[in-house]
């Protein structure tokens, strides 16, 4: 046996193979997060601290989210980590609420968890970050790639829907320019982009002019955006003209829904002129409705006028045109079978269209026998059929009075506002409501303001026509027999009374000029007695 400096190698191997069992048995078996010490002591090995990244979706209100830092091995002893959020895409105070602070780990945890509150929309927009910084680690360890973690904001709100204002506008030549309105439901963070289409009967740089592309530009916030339009005047004497927009593709957006129109239509409106007769025949004496100009009898209405310019069937006879709308005040197409208003495109007037006869046969209670009177609901007050007495209660234009009175015996019932036909008090109706102010009676000062009320076909400037005004719509061609205005536009005018206008008489305090459809004449009308009546409104 060899001996170094007193030693023999097996003495000094068993040496180290006791003080190696000696450790095991020390250890008692170890764990995971234990390790070993030469010297025989036990010791947690080093536990790393991580952000993560992670996502949640952003929400409609305030809310907290609980991002959660990992620690590879749990310690004996607590460990603390400070933190701190920064601003990625996502903007603190819009979108989150900063925080900073100190997260601690309990002795024993390998997680723990900071709460951010999270500032949730309704609006469209790309997904957003903020950032987790972590520093100041104690009682464990951390790498510098492990020490930022992000937590997204998911977007999770549909794309807004973008339409017009308001379906039509109707703007005199003379306005010198307007405006498009287009809104979005809610707001994004996208730049919206709204590409129109425009068609209609005025021409680009003849009638009306844009200097802007048709491309509407929502930038992320906005919800109203405008297309001004330069209305061009000019000297010819002309109708109505339109220029019709639509939405022809979207960016970021979806097309209009049922709360909001897709097409918008501008009326320029025509020239504040007259309607003609509407004569485009001539006669040589002995016959009528001849289609050219006997020599024997020269400068016949026929030969002048705007009954020269034909426009198409659709559009009204002769110099005459109309278009047609609905109860929103929307253009309709000429053979619309119904409607609620016709506007004369050459003076620029809008009329009500008469509703359809209201049978006033009174029927029978079965058990009394006795009659029950019509129930009026709705707009059924405009019934062709029913009449009105003449009413201002303005001193200043009544002509020296107001017209028919206004007592308890022609008061009509707010419980049942309708009145018998024969009635003393005229026969109309109105619908049945209690918050209606004032007392209702068939005149023409409650009709008015009963269309106002109603904001019938989109207005609230509803009047009594002129005198002039309903005679613009007389058409007096020959072969009519009669002067009333066209039926395709004009649906059951009667031709056996008279129509109203505000109209005074001078030289008579109790009368009011009215007009008769059957003859074609302006005529006297008394106050007291019920007549047809239709409201107009100016163009705008």
């Amino acid at each position: 046996m060899e001996i170094k400096n007193g030693l023999s190698r097996p003495w000094l191997a068993a040496t180290l193979l006791a003080g190696s069992v000696g450790l095991t048995a020390c250890g008692g078996g170890g764990g995971e997060d234990e390790e070993t010490s030469g010297g025989g002591d036990t010791f947690n090995r080093d536990g790393y601290i991580s952000a993560s990244d992670r996502s949640v979706g952003e929400g409609n209100e305030k809310a907290i989210y609980e991002y959660e830092i990992r620690l590879s091995r749990s310690q004996d002893e607590a460990v603390t980590v400070d933190y701190e959020t920064r601003d990625g895409t996502a903007k603190a105070g819009e979108d989150y609420d900063s925080q900073s602070g100190t997260v601690t780990f309990a002795p024993g945890s390998r997680s723990a968890t900071i709460e951010i509150p999270v500032l949730g929309d309704v609006i469209h927009e790309p997904d957003e970050f903020l950032e987790i910084h972590l520093s100041n680690v104690k009682n464990a360890k951390m790498n510098e790639s492990e020490s930022k973690g992000a937590l997204t904001l998911a977007n999770d709100d549909d794309r807004p829907h973008v339409a017009f204002e308001s379906g039509q506008q109707s703007v005199s030549e003379f306005v010198g320019s307007t405006r498009v309105t287009a809104r979005m439901s809610q707001q994004s963070g996208y730049t919206v982009e709204a590409e129109l289409s425009m068609t209609g009967t005025a021409r680009d740089g003849d009638d009306f002019s844009i200097s802007d592309p048709l491309t509407l530009t929502f930038e992320p916030g906005e919800t109203v955006v405008n297309l001004d339009i330069d209305i061009l005047q000019d000297n010819i004497p002309e109708g109505g003209e339109t220029i019709k927009f639509s939405f022809d593709s979207l960016k970021d957006a979806n097309f209009p829904d049922d709360e909001g129109p897709s097409e918008h239509t501008v009326i320029i409106l025509g020239d504040n002129a007259l309607n003609d007769t509407g004569l485009d025949t001539f006669t040589d004496g002995n016959s009528a409705n001849l289609t050219l100009e006997p020599s024997s009898h020269p400068g016949q209405d026929a030969s002048f006028g705007r009954d020269t310019e034909y426009h198409p069937d659709s559009d009204g006879h002769a110099g005459f045109s109309y278009t047609k709308l609905d109860q929103d005040g929307n253009p309709l197409p000429s053979n619309s079978p119904s409607w609620d208003c016709t506007r004369d495109n050459t003076t620029g007037l809008v009329w009500e269209n008469k509703l359809s006869d209201i049978d006033l046969t009174p029927s029978t209670d079965p058990e009394t026998g006795e009659p029950v009177a019509v129930e009026i609901l709705g707009d059924e007050f405009r019934a062709g059929n029913f009449l009105y007495g003449w009413r201002k209660d303005n001193s200043n234009d009544s002509g020296g009075s107001f017209g028919i009175a206004e007592s308890t015996e022609n008061q009509l019932s707010r419980s049942n506002p309708v009145s018998e036909p024969g009635a003393d008090q005229g026969y109309c109706g109105y619908e049945a409501d209690s918050g209606r102010r004032g007392s209702v009676y068939c005149n023409t000062r409650v009709y008015i303001e009963e269309m106002n009320r109603r904001g019938v076909c989109g207005f609230k400037d509803w009047r009594m026509p002129e005198i002039e005004e309903l005679r613009s719509l007389a058409n007096h061609k020959v072969d009519n027999g009669v002067a009333a205005p066209e039926p395709k536009f004009f649906s059951n005018l009667k031709t056996d009374t008279r129509y109203l206008s505000d109209t005074p008489a001078a030289d008579n305090e109790a009368s009011a000029w009215c007009y008769d459809y059957a003859e074609g004449e302006v005529k006297l009308c008394q106050k007291g007695i019920y007549r047809g009546f239709m409201a107009v409104r100016n163009k705008q």
